[in-house]
């Protein structure tokens, strides 16, 4: 990846957005590039928008990482609600603008946007796509493509974009991973998102309670600042009239204004499903 990177870099700014299906080595290339590009000077931003194998935060949420004038990573987080993009479509698209806008105001020159692998036509992954350029209106796009699983959505970009779109063929060491080597690696940041969590009790009345969701033990909140942008994530213990209980590593809920009920369960060996 290496190679492809240093080429990108000559060819690339601003905003770049990254397409492929899972397994074609997106998040590689990107990564390799944004080493690149921050090796040349350039202040860089890498967006995670895929909620199931995120990089970047914990799983079921968005998230922008950068170095920050101190040296130190700044990251920040936008709650999907759920590991896959089926049926979250809006929060997909809103919180990859946010997070974009949150990364540009920082100062970063360029910023790197890794998206999910949902390319099915059947499953609405074109509409997503397509939708999540218009949102973003990326200056760059670049396509992995293993046969011709992207033509649907490129054939919406190609006229537009001309010479900013870049479709490169996957790499023979792409390595393809399983459900259950997925599943494994969720579990392992659904660990260590909550090793330092500890119980804290939300009065309802004091939030906004998003979700239409029924709120009721194991469930997945997010917890989100005024600006929207998620402040940390929580699970639910117990639900008493007017408060739930919750194991949350945030340490206080003074800064949360708005209460996000996910699609997703999480149990206390951090296993999840939907329901």
């Amino acid at each position: 990846m290496v190679p492809r990177a240093a080429a990108l870099a000559e060819r690339v700014s601003g905003t770049v957005f990254f397409l492929g299906a899972s397994d074609t080595g997106k998040t590689t290339l990107a990564r390799a590039l944004l080493a690149e590009l921050e090796a040349r000077g350039h202040h860089v931003a890498f967006l995670d928008c895929d909620p199931g194998q995120t990089t970047v935060g914990p799983p079921a949420t968005l998230g922008v990482r950068w170095r920050g004038p101190d040296g130190f990573d700044e990251t920040r987080l936008y709650f999907v609600g759920s590991t896959s993009p089926r049926g979250h479509f809006l929060p997909m698209v809103l919180g990859s603008k946010a997070l974009l806008q949150e990364a540009l105001e920082a100062g970063n020159d360029t910023v790197l946007v890794d998206t999910s692998g949902l390319v099915d036509p059947a499953a609405g992954g074109v509409a997503l796509k397509l939708w999540k350029c218009e949102a973003l209106q990326p200056d760059y796009v670049v396509a992995l493509q293993r046969e011709d699983e992207l033509r649907p959505i490129l054939r919406g970009l190609r006229r537009r974009y001309r010479q900013r779109l870049f479709t490169l063929t996957v790499e023979p060491e792409a390595r393809q991973r399983g459900r259950d080597e997925r599943v494994t690696y969720r579990r392992e940041r659904w660990t260590r998102y909550f090793a330092h969590c500890h119980d804290l009790s939300l009065n309802l009345a004091q939030f906004d309670v998003w979700g239409g969701r029924r709120l009721e033990a194991s469930r997945l909140l997010g917890l989100d600042g005024q600006s929207g942008l998620c402040l940390g994530l929580a699970v639910v213990t117990e639900v008493q009239p007017g408060m739930a209980l919750v194991l949350t590593p945030l340490q206080d809920v003074a800064s949360v204004a708005r209460v996000r009920v996910g699609a997703l369960r999480l149990d206390r060996n951090w296993s999840e499903w939907h329901g």
